[in-house]
């Protein structure tokens, strides 16, 4: 499980204290910043895709959180109104920290 640029904002903005994670997510400039920098091999995603992994997604009206393997989704669906809410238990689900 590849996450090379978020370890490196977490380590630059967080002295690398993972557990901090979600402070990162005060606003959309990080979810956006790691999208930009996202690479296939990646197992946390932040756009819908078909790919294996864990999913923190925009959505219409807030921010949705899953797993999916094979195309399928493995877990339920989680809604949050807020980017915080999200980040927080995106990272806590997906082991993060």
């Amino acid at each position: 499980m590849f996450h090379q640029y978020l370890d490196f904002l977490v380590d630059k903005n967080l002295g690398g204290d993972k557990s901090r994670v979600v402070e990162l997510f005060q606003d959309d400039s990080v979810f956006e910043e790691l999208n930009k920098n996202s690479s296939s091999y990646d197992w946390f995603h932040f756009e819908p895709k078909t790919l294996d992994g864990d999913y923190f997604i925009k959505a219409k009206n807030g921010y949705r959180c899953f797993m999916q393997e094979r195309g399928q989704l493995v877990s339920c669906v989680e809604k949050f109104p807020n980017i915080e809410d999200a980040a927080k238990h995106f990272f806590e689900t997906a082991g993060y920290y």
